[in-house]
């Protein structure tokens, strides 16, 4: 004769194994109603590289660092003269005036060269900040276009080199490369790179023409 505790484990049992399946079942329509996810990637290098915006920004950044260093060196060759003209004074009065002279134009040409150096960071970030916007938005229009779920920055790269110049072994380096990629492979045909670059390019290059 069954025992009482046998006689329970048999509905206990059953209801276990139902939940089980049911679970499973639950689990299997969900998986099945999940569509594909299509993705598809940049190289961020090749972009900027191809892109023309990125290449009128660097005229700009030029444009402007020369301008800033010929505004330095002009500030300082008016130092330099005045100091070569401290050393022929005599008059310890017009000695004192001109070195009081020359100390503040030091601090002014340090001040300026501070202030020069932090705008112009600003103006680069400023300028690489609206790119990437326009980066994005294009991105977003041609995964829309084609149904892209997801749009990643392939990082892969086989040819992971060490800098001889470093103190870390070379060993560590390339491990630390390895672990740091998030792609090891892409097929070249989820690559929509240059469709990206051809799109900003055209847009870039009308919006100039208007």
């Amino acid at each position: 004769m069954k025992s009482i505790k046998q006689i329970l484990n048999v509905p206990i049992l059953a209801l276990v194994l139902l939940a089980i399946f049911l679970g499973y079942k639950v689990s299997a329509t969900h998986n099945t109603a999940m569509p594909p996810t299509v993705v598809a990637v940049v190289k961020i290098n090749a972009l900027f590289s191809g892109l023309k915006q990125r290449a009128d920004d660097k005229i700009q950044i030029k444009d402007r660092a020369t301008k800033n260093t010929k505004e330095f060196d002009k500030r300082k060759a008016e130092l330099i003269a005045l100091e070569a003209e401290l050393k022929d004074l005599v008059d310890p009065i017009k000695h004192r005036k001109l070195s009081d002279e020359i100390g503040l134009k030091r601090l002014e040409l340090k001040s300026w060269f501070a202030s020069a150096s932090a705008q112009a960071e600003l103006e680069n970030a400023a300028l690489l900040q609206e790119l990437y916007k326009k980066i994005s938005d294009a991105i977003k229009d041609i995964a829309d276009a084609n149904d892209y779920n997801l749009v990643l920055l392939d990082d892969s790269n086989p040819y992971v080199r060490y800098n001889k110049e470093s103190r870390m072994a070379p060993e560590l380096q390339i491990w630390n490369k390895i672990r740091s990629q998030k792609i090891l492979y892409v097929d070249p045909v989820i690559d929509i790179t240059n469709q990206l670059i051809t799109r900003m390019n055209n847009e870039f290059m009308a919006a100039n023409a208007n």
